[in-house]
């Protein structure tokens, strides 16, 4: 169970770390708030590691110290997370009243730990701040108001979590949002879990697991809670990554069309160096707007190198292999390329004709992936032509 609670330690501290270092100095009450309830649940998950609570109860000579510790550090959680995210879910005026009240309780609930706390120490033989003592009075009361602080903060957390999922338009936000209140409901979980363990220790059933199921659930709900708080600063990272890989792929799709059109026209080629390297992974953005200005180019420039009757033929020739749609179009731009720079290296005349580009209207995403797909389908065309002058679809 020990490896559960230093994992739960792990992501907490490494949550607050990465809150830190993305807060960029950009301080606010909240934000401070919100860092503190991180730090105070990375150090409630420390204490919990069994063999450390062990340690410091040695060395301090007071039992269940460590445990104490632990316990008022949740008084921490939730004073600290309930401000931080009742100002950002409410005005300052209401978030102010109901802040303050938790602030209150919490602070209650932290003497009464105390004051039940030093009462277990004249018990004889010493007890667990746990199930395993339930029957003595004391431990029923000392858990009794631990539970109730945590199943409070785990409902109101959770309640304030979706609250601000329904007003954001973030999606990485909503995620985030979504994710942490999965891992407060585990905080409920736990506390109902932790409930039916102390009706079972004063029923005598002296039940099994409760250490178990008490590091699973906390390792959960703590990870998700880390997970998702985190999730709207790093997710648009793996937007950016996977819009990087996607781009990548393109450029490396235009490359055999990209080839093809400046070995025929040389002077398309409007920058030289690393930008027209098959293989790139640096400076991709401007690399790729180069490829596609320069491919439009090319396409403009071998307009009047068409007879218009390739492309009838070639419209004919795909539907007969079963194109549509954009494929279909994909492909007749494809022959036409073909066609006209066969024609250019033979050192044919224009024809004087003009077909239009047939590209479709959007934005720069849309141009791009249908450029990709005139490029893959030029790719896969094959070199020889059939007898009426139009190439036959790839199969």
């Amino acid at each position: 169970m020990t490896v559960l609670y230093l994992i739960c330690a792990a992501s907490g501290w490494g949550g607050l770390g990465y809150l830190i270092w993305s807060s960029r100095q950009r301080w606010t009450p909240t934000r401070v708030a919100l860092l503190a309830a991180f730090g105070f649940l990375a150090a409630t998950m420390t204490l919990w590691a069994v063999s450390l609570i062990v340690d410091i109860n040695t060395a301090l000579g007071l039992n269940e110290v460590a445990r104490l510790g632990a316990h008022l550090c949740v008084m921490g959680i939730v004073a600290t997370a309930s401000y931080g995210l009742h100002h950002l879910a409410y005005s300052p005026e209401v978030a102010r009243i109901r802040s303050r009240r938790r602030i209150v309780g919490a602070s209650a609930g932290a003497l009464l730990l105390i004051a039940i706390y030093t009462l277990t120490l004249r018990l004889h033989p010493p007890v667990q701040l746990n199930v395993e003592s339930a029957r003595h009075l004391e431990v029923t009361g000392y858990l009794t108001v631990f539970l109730t602080a945590c199943a409070w903060c785990a409902v109101d957390v959770t309640r304030l979590l979706w609250r601000l999922a329904d007003v954001t338009r973030h999606p990485w936000m909503l995620r985030g949002l979504h994710t942490a209140a999965v891992g407060t409901g585990c905080g409920v979980v736990y506390v109902i879990s932790k409930v039916g363990y102390v009706v079972g220790y004063w029923l005598r059933l002296d039940p099994h697991g409760e250490h178990q199921s008490t590091a699973i659930l906390l390792t959960l709900g703590s990870v998700l809670f880390a997970v998702g708080m985190t999730m709207p600063k790093w997710g648009p990272g793996i937007d950016a990554t996977r819009r990087w890989g996607v781009r990548l792929r393109y450029y490396q799709q235009l490359w055999p069309l990209w080839r093809d059109l400046t070995a025929t026209m040389p002077n398309l080629v409007l920058a030289g160096g690393r930008q027209h390297r098959r293989w790139l992974t640096r400076g991709l953005g401007f690399a790729l707007q180069r490829r596609m200005a320069e491919i439009a180019d090319g396409r403009r420039a071998l307009r009047t190198h068409v007879d218009p009757q390739v492309t009838i033929d070639a419209r004919h020739h795909g539907q007969a292999a079963g194109l549509t749609g954009q494929a279909l179009d994909a492909y007749v731009v494809a022959i036409r390329i073909r066609v006209a720079l066969d024609a250019l290296a033979a050192g044919h005349e224009p024809t004087g004709n003009a077909d239009p580009l047939y590209d479709p209207d959007g934005d720069y995403d849309i141009q791009l992936a249908w450029l990709a797909q005139v490029a893959d389908t030029y790719r896969r065309l094959p070199r020889t032509a059939s007898a009426d002058g139009v190439l036959a679809p790839a199969r």
